[in-house]
């Protein structure tokens, strides 16, 4: 790794990162920061071009396919523009030897095409280039510097095409100790043994995208296939994105029940060398937003219970993840579109919406439709449009390849490769705000952990649209910002909202009494739009958006919805040691395989004690809280975690406490074989 040397003026100046940066711990936290504040001046076409691969090499291996909708949908689809994955030979890719994939031909490059000199440079911004207030940087100190000729020049970092050209050949080489240990020493890797590794990568990543829930769909699987088997464009895919990918992987199938002790060791490993090469490119000044979503999965395997799970880790793995988000400006990527909402600081954020027009239905409804499979049309006459957006019903290959993500928005299929980016760039944002704001609600529960204040928490941060937004057509669909989507990413900025007031010291009282009249009309807004909802989305999202509803609709002072978020934990807890499909309507949805669920539910335990505490006629809560130990400590049982184990005998000790003071049978012994789920 290249080193760095930072001087002061260059950190003081540097306004736009410091804020977060100052937050990243750890080891090499210095050497990530320094190297997000050492931005070029100038575009460097020559590195990130614009190859539109989406389109030109995938059909170069045959790979191309549109899925359009069924023409006998019922009639507000029939507005639906085409969207689908492109990918009817993506079977092939991910199970093919690696030598059957020739490079593409230079007459049939697209970068021929596509040239860098015509991309505009609007389009580069987000996907290759810190923004000039970042840039400009080291430039601004030395212009004004009378001492600048005389200091000693420092020589450039190395070049990353070494890196570029190696990487896959690293992991290939790390993957066959793995595998197959040779003594400690690397040995030259067969053609036999090559392509026999690179099939274990690529089943890892397969399990990766089949077993992950709807988080980690900001990934378009057909793209990034087909640019991990291609070895032209593989040198441009980020090292840190395969590596963090494959960790997760690795990781989610190692508890007690399936890979072990091991499989978390080596998971842990590929996680640091995930980092390390985050680091690398950091260093480099190779920043894009596939160097984002490595991010994003490092911090969601740093949120999970693993052996090394500290609040450190964590905190700084959401501060990178923040700093990088920001120095890209992708939360405000579409300010130029008309259509994207912003947002006022220190106000409620809230959007110009239609009036519901579907009848009612019931909150916590687990009886739903369950999601839409590959094979069927969308939704018939008096259910809503949301699931004739979906990628179930859009991608013939995603109950196969990705089965948990049905019910995520779907792809445009008529979209450049800048514009699939472009989409990426928009929803591993809102993936991050997603993770952002389950880190927030446990904090926010736990009184020992301090809350963060990230960029992603600033509703006034953002011109982005909404997750499904750029595909719902605004003549007979579901109005853009009312979609299932829209709403719960609406429900997450609204939470993080209050709780950047809670702290605010600029307003007074008067001030934050009408920001919290106004937060109670917009909580209640969104509920009604989701009331409206039949499509089953919110099933398949266990729910997670009304759970911030509540929790912004402030329970302490509203008993009756406090009695009705504790019936409905009272009946997750029960129906999750039956099996996670019972409540998701998703087959094959494994507990075992959910690492970062056991903090949920002590967060949940948490904040039914708290209900009790402001109000000890409120048994209910107790024994809500006793319910939830059973998946809680089922959940330890597969994944051990030290620092989980001590904050859990923690919070045991006070629910303890508290049955005692109320007069009620306290919780059960610790007795894991009580607690295995039936599925």
């Amino acid at each position: 790794m290249a080193a760095h040397v930072s001087t002061p003026s260059t950190v003081a100046t540097n306004g736009v990162l410091n804020p977060m940066l100052t937050q990243i711990q750890g080891p090499n936290a210095l050497t990530s920061a320094e190297a997000l504040t050492r931005a070029p001046a100038e575009n460097r076409s020559n590195v990130f071009g614009k190859p539109d691969l989406y389109h030109g090499a995938q059909q170069q291996h045959g790979i191309a396919q549109t899925d359009t909708l069924n023409s006998n949908s019922s009639s507000h689809a029939a507005s639906v523009r085409h969207i689908s994955h492109h990918s009817d030979a993506l079977q092939r890719i991910v199970t093919v030897n690696e030598p059957q994939f020739p490079q593409v031909p230079v007459h049939a490059s697209p970068l021929q095409q596509y040239s860098p000199i015509s991309t505009p440079l609007s389009d580069l911004t987000y996907v290759g280039y810190l923004p000039v207030p970042v840039s400009a940087i080291s430039c601004v100190a030395d212009e004004y510097d009378d001492d600048a000729e005389r200091k000693p020049e420092i020589g450039a970092e190395p070049s990353l095409q070494f890196a570029r050209e190696t990487w896959w050949d690293t992991l290939l080489g790390l993957y066959s100790m793995q595998v197959q240990p040779q003594g400690g020493s690397v040995s030259i890797l067969t053609p036999g043994r090559r392509d026999s590794v690179s099939q274990q990568i690529t089943s890892d990543l397969r399990f990766l995208f089949k077993a992950s829930n709807y988080w980690f769909s900001f990934v378009n699987v057909p793209r990034f296939f087909a640019r991990l088997m291609d070895p032209v464009t593989r040198s441009r895919l980020q090292p840190s994105l395969v590596l963090a990918a494959v960790a997760v992987a690795n990781f989610i199938r190692s508890s007690e029940q399936e890979n072990g002790e091991k499989g978390r060791t080596w998971a842990l490993t590929l996680r640091d060398r995930a980092q390390s090469a985050l680091e690398a490119s950091l260093n480099a000044r190779w920043v894009d937003e596939s160097l984002v979503q490595a991010s994003w999965l490092i911090a969601f395997f740093e949120i999970s219970a693993h052996p090394l799970h500290s609040a450190v880790r964590v905190r700084s793995s959401l501060s990178m993840l923040d700093s990088l988000v920001r120095s890209l400006a992708m939360p405000s990527l579409d300010q130029d579109d008309h259509r994207a909402s912003v947002f006022a600081s220190h106000t409620v954020p809230t959007v110009v919406s239609s009036p519901s027009v579907s009848p009612p239905i019931s909150p916590w409804n687990s009886r739903l439709p369950q999601p839409v499979s590959a094979a069927r049309p969308s939704s018939p006459p008096g259910e809503c449009a949301c699931a004739a957006y979906t990628l179930g019903n859009n991608w013939s290959h995603a109950q196969e390849l990705t089965p948990l993500w049905l019910m995520t928005p779907a792809w445009n299929r008529d979209s450049s490769d800048a514009e699939v980016r472009k989409e990426e760039s928009r929803r591993v944002v809102w993936s991050a705000v997603t993770l952002v704001a389950g880190y927030t609600s446990y904090t926010s529960a736990s009184n020992p952990l301090p809350t963060m204040d990230l960029f992603l928490m600033n509703a006034a941060n953002y011109a982005l649209l909404f997750p499904g937004e750029s595909l719902v057509a605004t003549s007979t669909g579901p109005s853009r910002k009312e979609t299932v989507w829209a709403l719960y990413m609406r429900t997450m900025l609204l939470w993080h909202t209050c709780i950047r007031m809670r702290s605010n010291t600029i307003l007074g009282d008067p001030e934050k009494a009408q920001f919290a009249v106004s937060a109670w009309l917009e909580v209640d807004k969104i509920e009604e739009a989701l009331n409206s909802h039949t499509c089953g989305i919110e099933r398949a999202f266990l729910f997670q958006g009304r759970e911030y509803l509540f929790k912004n609709s402030n329970l302490l002072f509203h008993r009756k919805k406090a009695e009705e978020w504790l019936t409905h934990q009272a009946s997750v807890a029960k129906r999750t040691m039956y099996g996670l499909q019972t409540i998701t309507g998703q087959p094959n949805v494994s507990l075992a395989r959910r690492p970062f669920f056991i903090f949920w539910f002590m967060s949940q335990v948490n904040r039914a004690l708290l209900l009790w505490s402001c109000d000890n006629t409120l048994t209910i809560a107790l024994d809500v809280s006793k319910a939830l130990l059973g998946p809680i400590e089922y959940m330890m049982s597969m994944w051990p975690c030290p620092e989980q184990q001590k904050r859990y005998q923690d919070l045991r000790a006070n629910l303890s406490n508290a049955c005692y003071l109320a007069g009620v049978p306290p919780p059960s012994p610790m007795n894991v074989s009580s607690h295995l789920p039936r599925s």
